[in-house]
């Protein structure tokens, strides 16, 4: 497994704590990428979101780009704005995989 895939599931789980900690369930951690704000990462105890700028199905369009969701359900899209995928704490490996693709 790669460092970087360590580094997100750390995230997700320091996430996941913060959320039991504060006794918040909508609690959630955001990462925006500097240099343009419109790409962005958001983590909460069940699930990510992501920036999705297409507007093709994201079943057909994460699989024209190679991109795994393995163990991940789609829950939610709006074309051009996100994707929200839910995840059980125990694929955290995948959710990083994911993230990192």
């Amino acid at each position: 497994m790669r460092k970087s895939n360590l580094i997100v599931q750390n995230y997700i789980l320091d996430t996941i704590v913060s959320a039991e900690e504060y006794e918040d369930s909508d609690y959630f951690s955001t990462f925006e990428y500097k240099s343009n704000e419109n790409i962005w990462l958001q983590f909460k105890h069940d699930c990510v979101n992501v920036h999705y700028p297409f507007t093709e199905n994201p079943k057909t369009k994460l699989k024209e780009l190679g991109i795994s969701y393995r163990n991940l359900e789609i829950t939610d899209w709006e074309e051009k704005l996100y994707l929200t995928l839910d995840f059980e704490v125990a694929d955290l490996e995948n959710v990083s995989e994911f993230v990192m693709s």
